[in-house]
């Protein structure tokens, strides 16, 4: 489908991420006049109650918890405790644009790449050993959202960031850099990347568009982009091939958003950031794999039940969202 319709002289060529790539407005643009200010209100109230967060570690003893205790909360919940923080505190930033979160959303960047590794600790188990050292860089769900949330803070309030302190950008870069991208480039036996396992699921996606957002937010030398673009469309390709010809998505309705709607956002980011040069939305088994989740609908927010989802699945608009801006893309889709 991709690997097969471009090469990696076209990436090089096509110069990704295009100059008038820009996937969301930076802070203070001019387009903030637009900004709904209930939608402000709603993320600074949230964010104020972390200005005086002191962001707490992930200790040994949450790594080793579970084999101790066979919980797995302890770690958890502090991981993601601190990334909500974070992610809260940016986007209040972003939205208000009054310096009043930049301290501490710098605070979270340094907390999170000071951590030995973002690998959660469920996932330390195939190691042989509960507390991760700096070998254990993996590219995961949560080792690249967390990676995504750290390269979208630093592209959207970068330059505000800057003039609190230069050093905070370019550890974050670098950390990025090193935990996912180098990692995503050296590895080839994650099981999610379709290359060695017949078995793949809404991982592949997931991770693919993260690593992909990852790289067009924060790396400029173009042979590893390009390197980034072809492997991502080689395991795009191994999810495809894998999935099912009527375009079923047999994870059920409930993971179609991650799985087949998560498809369609990596393509429509390389629609994007290719300036409209990789389009591949004339592919017959695309257009079955978006018409499924109309396929499943009942009524309101209820869809057939299968596999291990439920039947009550809220549907976000994110993955129609390209249906809405550029619908001469989709004129043979129904929704």
């Amino acid at each position: 489908m991709l690997s097969d319709k471009y090469n990696y002289s076209d990436i090089i060529r096509i110069g990704f991420p295009v100059k008038q790539y820009e996937p969301f407005p930076k802070l203070h643009s001019v387009k903030w006049g637009e900004i709904n200010s209930d939608v402000t209100a709603m993320w600074t109230t949230a964010a104020e109650k972390y200005l005086d967060y002191e962001w707490p570690p992930i200790t040994a003893e949450m790594y080793i918890a579970p084999k101790r205790t066979g919980k797995l909360n302890a770690h958890w919940d502090r991981y993601r405790e601190l990334r909500s923080a974070l992610g809260t505190l940016a986007v209040a930033e972003y939205l208000e644009g009054k310096g009043r979160f930049i301290d501490q959303v710098i605070n979270g960047l340094i907390c999170t790449c000071q951590e030995t590794a973002w690998i959660q600790g469920l996932g330390m188990s195939r190691h042989g050993y509960e507390i991760p050292d700096e070998s254990n860089h993996e590219v995961d769900l949560c080792t690249s959202e967390t990676a995504a949330i750290l390269s979208w803070v630093i592209y959207l309030l970068g330059d505000e960031i800057d003039k609190v302190s230069v050093r905070v950008r370019p550890r974050v870069v670098s950390c990025v850099n090193e935990r996912i991208i180098q990692t995503y480039l050296n590895r080839d036996d994650y099981w999610w990347m379709g290359f060695v396992d017949d078995r793949t699921n809404n991982w592949n996606p997931w991770c693919n568009l993260n690593v992909l957002m990852c790289t067009f937010l924060t790396v400029d030398d173009p042979d590893i982009i390009a390197r980034v673009v072809y492997k991502v469309f080689r395991s795009l390709d191994a999810y495809v091939d894998a999935y099912s010809d009527d375009g079923c998505c047999d994870e059920g309705p409930m993971y179609w958003g991650a799985a087949g709607g998560g498809l369609f956002l990596c393509l429509e980011l390389l629609f994007e950031a290719s300036g409209g040069k990789i389009d591949v939305y004339d592919n017959e088994k695309l257009r079955l794999i978006g018409q499924y989740i109309t396929k499943v609908f009942i009524d309101g927010e209820y869809y057939v039940s299968y596999a291990d989802g439920d039947a009550f699945v809220h549907i976000g608009s994110t993955y129609f969202g390209a249906a809405c801006t550029a619908p001469n893309r989709f004129d043979s889709y129904p929704f």
